[in-house]
C-alpha cells in the first residue's frame, strides 16, 4: 500500500510525513525506551544489520536468499519489498535465528522479549482483546488506530514477509517476535490488526520475517 515507486512523489512525501508523525517515539535502533508498567519498551521497531558483537546480521534481500537463510537456520533481515524507505518509518523485518541468535541482536541493556513479558506487557493495557488500542501508534493504522498518548509503544503496521519470501500486509497488520519457540520449527509471536483492537498469540515459522520490539533488561 505505502510502497515507493519509482518516478512517484505523493507516495514518497507520504512516507516522510508519516515518518515525522511517529518520530516522537524512541531511535530507530531502538535503544531508548519507554515505561509501560513494571516495564520499559523500546517504542521504535528494531533497525539494525548487526549483532551486538558487530558481526553482520544476513541481508535477505531476494526470495531466493531468503529461503536459503531459513533453511540453513541462519538470521537474516530485509525491507519491505526492498525499499529503504519502508525500513525508515517501519525498521526491518527479521526471521526468527536473527533474535536467536546468541551474538545478540538487541542493543546492550535490552533483549528480546519472551512470551511471558509481551503477555505481561498486553495484560497491562486491557488484555488480549482491547490492548491494541493502547498499543497502536495513533497514526498510520485508519481505523480503529490507537489512542493519543497511550503509552508511547507506537506499533505500526509494518508487516511481514512469509516463509518463501513473499511479502503481507503493509499498512494493515503489525506482527512482533517473541524469543519464546512454541516447537522445533515454531515461536510465539504477537499480531495486530487495523481492523480491531485485539492482540493474538500464534505460533508460526521461525522462517517468516517480523518486526522486533525489545526490553530493557
Amino acid at each position: 500500500m505505502y510502497r515507493i515507486r519509482s518516478g512517484s512523489v505523493l507516495p514518497l512525501l507520504f512516507m516522510l510525513l508519516l515518518a515525522l508523525c511517529v518520530s516522537g517515539c524512541s531511535s530507530r535502533r531502538g535503544d531508548e525506551g519507554v515505561a509501560i508498567g513494571r516495564q520499559v519498551w523500546t517504542s521504535r521497531n528494531l533497525d539494525t544489520d548487526r549483532y551486538r558483537n558487530g558481526d553482520p546480521v544476513r541481508h535477505a534481500a531476494s526470495e531466493a536468499e531468503w529461503h536459503d537463510a531459513a533453511s540453513k537456520e541462519e538470521g537474516a533481515w530485509c525491507w519491505y519489498e526492498g525499499e529503504g524507505e519502508n525500513g525508515r518509518v517501519y525498521g526491518r523485518l527479521y526471521n526468527w535465528y536473527a533474535l536467536s541468535d546468541p551474538r545478540g541482536l538487541a542493543p546492550k541493556g535490552w533483549h528480546i522479549p519472551s512470551d511471558r513479558e509481551w503477555q505481561e506487557l498486553v495484560d497491562f493495557q486491557g488484555k488480549e482483546q482491547a490492548a491494541g488500542r493502547a498499543l497502536k501508534s495513533p497514526k498510520g493504522w485508519g481505523s480503529p488506530a490507537g489512542d493519543e498518548g497511550s503509552g508511547g509503544f507506537c506499533a505500526l503496521p509494518a508487516g511481514s514477509r512469509n516463509c518463501l519470501g513473499g511479502f503481507f500486509a503493509l499498512g494493515r497488520d503489525a506482527f512482533f517476535w517473541t524469543a519464546t519457540p512454541s516447537g522445533d520449527f515454531e515461536a510465539w509471536n504477537r499480531e495486530f490488526t487495523g481492523r480491531n483492537d485485539a492482540v493474538r498469540r500464534v505460533s508460526v515459522n521461525k522462517s517468516i520475517g517480523f518486526s522486533v520490539r525489545c526490553v530493557k533488561d
